[in-house]
């Protein structure tokens, strides 16, 4: 299985929490991210990191999908007026093992 990255730059005139807030908070996917009919938040990892879950439900002949990412935020207003988002399917993040350990811990 391939990995893919994307990089998306873009200036928005709204506050800065809003926008934060579409990312943070897992059960609002379903309101703007396509196709998702399912999020949840599974554990908050850190102040600013979390794993959630989610199920999207695809158009044919593509098949409905659920995964699990890992998303972090990086405060660089300081270093460069930027705030950095990442978010990754966690097989790219931890093995089977350590996944299901920080669920349960």
């Amino acid at each position: 299985m391939g990995r893919v990255s994307i990089k998306v730059e873009t200036k928005v005139d709204i506050p800065l929490l809003n926008l934060l807030s579409l990312f943070k908070e897992a059960e609002g996917y379903t309101a703007w991210s396509p196709f998702c009919k399912e999020a949840k938040e599974i554990k908050k990892i850190s102040r600013t990191g979390n794993l959630i879950w989610l199920k999207w439900n695809l158009p044919p002949p593509i098949a409905n999908r659920e995964g699990f990412l890992i998303g972090n935020g990086f405060d660089r207003l300081t270093e460069n007026g930027s705030i950095l988002l990442t978010s990754q399917t966690i097989h790219y993040v931890f093995s089977l093992f350590d996944w299901i350990h920080l669920i349960i811990k």
